[in-house]
Formats: structure tokens, C-alpha cells, sequence
């Protein structure tokens, strides 16, 4: 298992000065509702033109609430195991109101605020697939992430992690389908379309992913960019394991029985999403991986060799 240690405590000054000049002509005739918002990750720092720092993709974090229509309510109790958490908030009362429930992996996920980090490790009431007799998902507050790499311990529900309870009615789902002409899968819930072709099994470092996403045409379209952290989430099925992605895709990455660190690691996906650790020394740029073994994050130094899956806003 790695542990990150640096302490980042310089302010990385880049700026994307590129300005994007080419039109896209495409007229796009799919019909989609408007039924989930995809919120920004709240990181600001960048480091390669055209991530997630530089572009800011995604609705206002300030919009959550108003979005989501969620209320939520932080334990001051110390960190507890998981059937303890799902206990505490079903008996929780607040002012008078209680129906309040541990949140699933995506209703936590919207308070996970990478530019505002801080809080260790919280418990989802999303049980992990491999085994959800006795693990469930959570998510580190202070970094990020969502998983250590070849290890499944840190999902025993025995662990004393923290808790948020939350109250109102569930996100919605994806709806997702495939076209198998353009090879693309398009969630109407998300307003996203998604590249689903044999590329995915190529390797590169995230410089070079963004390249190829920025230079993408697929299905008539030109304006593919590669997804940041809360993009690519949004395509998880954690009801499956290895794959865990929506089983609208026909490509994906399976590992097998082997949990070792370097096999977890070749699942991996690139996102946009910058994870800082020194600006002056470029051995320790990392960003942002989503696993499509069990769709957790982790990170990755920018230039070792990682899979890429384009996404593109429908119009």
C-alpha cells in the first residue's frame, strides 16, 4: 500500500492560456432529461493544460443543496463501525426531524470537496460487492480517496470510521444506453456521452490522455475532453465488482483474482483531476485515478501508463 506523506504547501501558479477556436458544427439530436447534476470537484490547482484545475467543468459546488435538496447532519460521536453508523442515523432526531439515513457512496461523494480538504475517513451505506456481508464503502475526506491500492481491508465494516447522516430523497440513477454504430454510451441522466471502444486497452500518462481526448473525433463529434474525478464516477455500478461499471458498456478493464498492487493498479482510468504534491519537483505530480475493478479513486504519478475513457457534454 502507498502512503503519500508530502505536505503540499506550494501554490502552483500555472495558467492555461490556450483559447479554443474550433466550432463544433455537429448537430446533436440526442434526446436526454434533466434529472442529475454532475457538481465541480471544487480542485483548483492545475498542472497540464486542459485539466480539471484549468477547466472547472462541472455545476457550482455553492448549487448543492438547492440540487440535491439533501440535508445533512455531521456526528460529533467518536468514529464507529459500520452497523453502528447505519444504527446512529436511523435513531438520529435533529430539531424534531428524524428519516435520517447513512448516505450512499454518491450522496457522500457530493461533500467530498477537493479544494477544502479535511476530515479523515467516512462511511457510505454502500456495500462493497466482493464481499458485502462485511464491507462497505467510505470515503477519506482528507485526501480524496476511496480505497488503498491491493488492499480490501480498509472496507471491513468493522473499522471505526466517522459518520454523516443525510435526509430527502435518493440522487437518481443513470440511464444509460449504447449505440453500437458510434460506439458511444450516453446517460441521459448526466447529460454525458462516453467513448466505448477498444482504446481503452491502450496505456499512456495523463498528458498524453488529455491529447487524445482533446483530439478525439467519435460519432461525428469534436469536442471530447478527458473526464475529471465526479465525471467518471457517474458511470460506476458499485453493485458489481470487476468490472464495476454500468453494464452499458461493452469495453472494459478486468483484473481477476489477482489483488496485488501493481495488477489493482492496471485497471486504472485517468481523470483530469490534479492530486498535488510538490509544484517544484515533477517526479510527484499525481492525478486522479478511478478503478474499474470496484470504482474507487486513487492517484498515480502523471506520467506512468493508464487507460483513458473520453467524455463529451450533449448539447
Amino acid at each position: 500500500t502507498t502512503t503519500d506523506t508530502t505536505t503540499d504547501t506550494t501554490t502552483d501558479t500555472t495558467t492555461d492560456t490556450t483559447t479554443d477556436t474550433t466550432t463544433d458544427t455537429t448537430t446533436d439530436t440526442t434526446t436526454v432529461a434533466n434529472k442529475r447534476t454532475v457538481f465541480a470537484t471544487g480542485e483548483s490547482r492545475s498542472f497540464l493544460a486542459h485539466d480539471d484545475g484549468a477547466t472547472k467543468r462541472g455545476a457550482s459546488r455553492a448549487t448543492i443543496e438547492s440540487n440535491t435538496h439533501l440535508k445533512w447532519y455531521k456526528s460529533s460521536n467518536s468514529p464507529t463501525t459500520w452497523d453502528d453508523a447505519v444504527s446512529y442515523c436511523r435513531s438520529l432526531t435533529v430539531a424534531g426531524e428524524s428519516g435520517w439515513r447513512l448516505p450512499s457512496f454518491e450522496e457522500l461523494q457530493t461533500q467530498n470537496d477537493l479544494g477544502n480538504r479535511g476530515g479523515g475517513k467516512y462511511w457510505s451505506s454502500t456495500e462493497y460487492p466482493y464481499n458485502p456481508t462485511s464491507m462497505a464503502y467510505y470515503i477519506d475526506f482528507s485526501t480524496g480517496f476511496s480505497a488503498e491500492y491491493g488492499s480490501r481491508d480498509v472496507y471491513e465494516k468493522s473499522h471505526h470510521y466517522q459518520v454523516r447522516c443525510v435526509k430527502g430523497d435518493t440522487l437518481a440513477s443513470g440511464e444509460f444506453s449504447r449505440d453500437d454504430a458510434k460506439e458511444i454510451v450516453t446517460d441521459k441522466s448526466t447529460h454525458l456521452m462516453w467513448e466505448d471502444t477498444n482504446h481503452i486497452n491502450q496505456t499512456s500518462g495523463v498528458e498524453d490522455a488529455i491529447a487524445y481526448c482533446e483530439n478525439l473525433t467519435l460519432g461525428g463529434y469534436h469536442d471530447w475532453h478527458l473526464p475529471n474525478l465526479n465525471e467518471i464516477y457517474t458511470i460506476a455500478d458499485r453493485s458489481h465488482y470487476d468490472a464495476a461499471v454500468n453494464q452499458a458498456f461493452d469495453h472494459t478493464l478486468s483484473i481477476g483474482t489477482n489483488n496485488s498492487g501493481s495488477s489493482y493498479r492496471a485497471a486504472n482510468f485517468w481523470t483530469s483531476t490534479y492530486y498535488g504534491a510538490r509544484s517544484d519537483d515533477s517526479s510527484v505530480h499525481y492525478y486522479r485515478t478511478f478503478n474499474e475493478r470496484d470504482a474507487a479513486s486513487h492517484r498515480c504519478r502523471y506520467y506512468m501508463g493508464m487507460h483513458t475513457r473520453c467524455v463529451r457534454a450533449v448539447k
